[in-house]
């Protein structure tokens, strides 16, 4: 891991990256404005069903094509983002990562869904990208409202024992009550829970809200302290967990934390086919606070960018 100009190339075969509402949409881009090239873009176009968010999105989305134009040299494919059906968007993938070499992968705005896509496809054609994840300035509590359901996602769907207990890996944030509710669903024998540490006076800040919010589940689980910013920590954890509890339990694993994470979760999973993981989608993706409240969604700002070259154990 380090920050984004210190690592960077001059040029890119394929840059993947997607639209969001949030401030920090546009971090990465903006930093890559001027410094490189990029052959083409396969660009997601998230649309949230809140009115307010699909404005702040298309005003970050106008914007984006704006830099793209000025440092892409062939094509811009935009993609609907489609929870239901995430096939065209694969199909496309597959076939640009397929024909790439350097790849650069921009995580900030994508969902948990289609960024475990990603990296599965590019973890199977066995390619190296660069991955870049921008931080906000700060996180509000304005975070998702409910769920809806729980979707096995298909690049990593386990093979179920039914003779083994349930063991659920699930990496915490400030969402408790998504958390909660997974949990609640899936009545696991077992609750492993990560949280992060982390000597960054910044994200510590941050996980003591977690640590605060989570309380409950952390004091009845077995627990784990990462840092966000070195996930190969996370994944030499995850084998440890694994040796120690795979001829007894079947592992399913959760992320409602930091969406670094997902890359040694899907590492991880890759490596072991009958590792299942979850995505728990919500009913909105922000709640509906009195007028005393933040209601700016998610996050506020721009913070650091940084690059994590994968997979983590090239």
């Amino acid at each position: 891991m380090s920050l984004l100009e210190n690592q960077i190339k001059n040029n890119y075969d394929l840059l993947i990256i997607s639209a969001g509402f949030e401030d920090r949409t546009l971090g990465g881009l903006e930093q890559l404005s001027g410094k490189t090239r990029i052959k083409n873009v396969i660009m997601n176009l998230f649309h949230p069903d809140e009115l307010e968010l699909e404005i702040k999105n298309k005003v970050n989305q106008n914007r984006m094509m704006e830099i793209l134009k000025e440092m892409v040299d062939g094509e811009i494919i935009t993609i609907d983002n489609d929870p239901n059906s995430t096939k065209r968007f694969n199909e496309t993938l597959n076939a640009y990562v397929k024909n790439s070499e350097h790849i650069l992968i921009d995580i900030t705005s994508f969902t948990r869904l289609f960024l475990y896509s990603i990296l599965n496809i590019s973890l199977s054609h066995n390619k190296h990208p660069d991955v870049i994840y921008s931080e906000p300035q700060e996180y509000t509590m304005n975070f998702s409202q409910g769920l809806e359901k729980i979707i096995i996602l298909p690049n990593y769907p386990g093979i179920p024992d039914q003779s083994k207990k349930v063991l659920m890996i699930m990496f915490l944030g400030w969402e408790v009550r998504r958390a909660e509710s997974v949990v609640e669903e899936f009545d696991p024998d077992l609750l492993i829970t990560f949280h992060e540490t982390s000597n960054d006076g910044v994200r510590e800040k941050w996980n003591q809200t977690t640590v605060k919010q989570c309380k409950k589940l952390l004091e009845s689980s077995e627990t784990h302290s990462v840092s966000t910013l070195i996930p190969h920590e996370t994944l030499k954890k995850l084998e440890e967990i694994y040796e120690n509890h795979h001829n007894e339990y079947d592992i399913c694993i959760v992320n409602i934390g930091p969406k670094s994470q997902c890359l040694a979760i899907a590492e991880f999973a890759q490596s072991h086919e009958e590792i299942q993981v979850l995505y728990p989608k919500p009913y909105k993706w922000t709640q509906e606070l009195s007028e005393n409240e933040n209601n700016e969604p998610v996050s506020s700002g721009v913070g650091r960018t940084f690059l994590f070259q994968y997979p983590l154990n090239r």
